[in-house]
């Protein structure tokens, strides 16, 4: 039996003085019960206050591709440190994080680092609004960071279904001269994970054209993923604004956003009034910078093969034991879903969930040393530090889950 005693303490205790516990969105009530204070980490391993050892299949929400503490990424942020972590003022570390990223997704003209991913949400957003001199965000149900710009009056707003065309075209045709952007995850991450259809992408593409309206792609969470870098370079559909976060920071805090450069320099002299200055922090871009130049060819190679192995055999168990599941994934992030049937949208979506069901998984796998994400609707990551025998142990604990329930 699995013991929380002193992480259940420290959770108390920030309760008391901060005000909250655990700082994980759509943390489900019944897992908050076994909610873990993390004491260390390294590789795919984890540790928490009271000693108990799991393999981590969350990588801070799929951030740590490469694992935790991976030694070059560690070195990295270590000796920027020791020059000096911030001096108000550029460094030569961001400009080549900058350069690096453009390089690598080939619609980025020019790219601008920020804080966080919220931030460059609405950064993107500010800039759609500043170019089109149009005020309605156009976003879809089930997109990760549609909940952004959702403080503002609902007149600005409008949520379509996620993969309706029809949808779309009718919401077009009503409001096209006052459409400012189109915000969009080519492939979804808070609804396990689904693939924008290609009628869809093709079709927000051509009326973003037709109608001068500014296409968002939100790839926080699927950029760098993989050898083709970013998804709108697989399916070859290029967005005028890209958003980007997570594997961008080696694990710290970071966002960026980029694109066509007559959009994003047309905000630069409402920001110089504002006296907004680039983002600068030295250790996060050169730890950014770190991680990126680890993802390679044979890295990418290595990890999907294992990767796509475990979903080919996961998937084959389902189907063997006829049992109402399968398995959906993007290169190395994954969702398991209640049902046999393939998802394409929110109304699949609410079919295939089961919270109940999702938290006796959960607490399952934690029980034999595995963590997964504290939510249904969030992939599961497994980075280049998972190795087969890691694997083989999840494929082996999921399947007597399964064949038992």
């Amino acid at each position: 039996m699995v013991k929380f005693k002193k992480s259940k303490d420290y959770i108390q205790q920030a309760i008391q003085i901060m005000g909250y516990g655990p700082q994980c969105p759509g943390l489900s009530e019944k897992i908050c019960d076994r909610s873990m204070v993390i004491r260390s980490a390294n590789g795919a391993g984890i540790v928490d206050q009271d000693n108990n050892v799991y393999t981590d299949y969350c990588m801070a929400d799929g951030a740590l591709i490469l694992g935790h503490a991976h030694r070059n990424v560690v070195l990295a942020a270590k000796k920027t440190a020791e020059r000096g972590i911030a001096f108000g003022a550029l460094t030569r570390h961001e400009v080549e994080l900058a350069e690096h990223i453009a390089k690598r997704i080939p619609s980025l003209e020019v790219v601008r680092l920020c804080q966080t991913s919220d931030q460059a949400i609405q950064k993107a957003i500010s800039l759609s609004r500043e170019f089109t001199r149009r005020k309605i965000v156009v976003s879809f149900k089930g997109c990760s960071y549609d909940h952004v710009h959702t403080d503002e009056d609902n007149d600005s707003n409008v949520k379509l279904p996620y993969n309706d065309v029809e949808a779309l075209d009718k919401m077009v045709a009503k409001m096209n001269g006052d459409i400012a952007c189109f915000l969009v995850e080519p492939v979804t991450t808070v609804m396990g994970i689904i693939y924008a259809e290609d009628d869809f992408l093709q079709a927000l593409r051509d009326l973003s054209g037709k109608h001068g309206i500014v296409l968002i792609f939100d790839e926080i969470n699927t950029a760098f993923r993989g050898s083709k870098v970013s998804y709108q370079q697989e399916c070859g559909i290029s967005a005028d604004i890209t958003c980007l976060g997570n594997i961008i920071g080696g694990g710290f805090p970071l966002g960026a956003y980029g694109g066509k450069r007559k959009i994003i320099k047309c905000l630069d002299q409402k920001e110089q009034k504002n006296n907004e200055a680039f983002y600068q922090c030295p250790v996060i871009a050169r730890t950014g910078l770190s991680a990126l130049n680890l993802l390679n060819e044979g890295l990418y190679k290595g990890l999907e093969s294992r990767a796509g192995k475990f979903f080919s055999r996961l998937n084959e168990f389902f189907k063997i034991n006829d049992i109402s599941a399968h398995a959906s994934c993007y290169k190395s992030i994954m969702s398991i879903y209640f049902c046999k049937e393939s998802v394409y949208n929110p109304n699949d979506y609410a079919k295939a969930s089961n919270e109940i069901q999702y938290y006796k998984l959960y607490d399952y796998l934690l029980s034999n040393g595995i963590r997964f994400p504290g939510s249904f609707n969030r992939p599961f990551c497994i980075s280049a530090l998972h190795r087969k025998k890691d694997l083989n142990k999840l494929l082996n604990v999921l399947e007597a889950y399964f064949l038992k329930r």
